[in-house]
């Protein structure tokens, strides 16, 4: 079964383009160097719409297994460092 983990990102306004380039060059293919995890949506929340400052984002993960796998990546793994950026 596959899992959509649906992410709601605050980005500091003045920092927005650095989070698309941290995100597009660093996360997505660190997150997805196995066959576990998928970045499939990274999107911006239009200014005027909502919440200014906001991206959202969908990954697809296999399983709850591979969810547990990579949250522990993030805690303490190598996404850790990325993830506090």
């Amino acid at each position: 079964m596959t899992l959509i983990v649906h992410g709601v990102h605050a980005v500091d306004g003045g920092k927005e383009d650095e989070f698309d380039v941290l995100w597009r060059d660093e996360w997505i293919p660190a997150v997805g160097r196995g066959d576990d995890v998928r970045v499939l949506h990274f999107l911006r929340h239009a200014h005027g719409t909502g919440a200014s400052y906001r991206v959202v984002t969908l990954t697809a993960v296999r399983d709850g297994e591979a969810l547990g796998a990579t949250m522990d990546r993030v805690d303490g793994g190598d996404l850790s460092e990325l993830a506090r950026a």
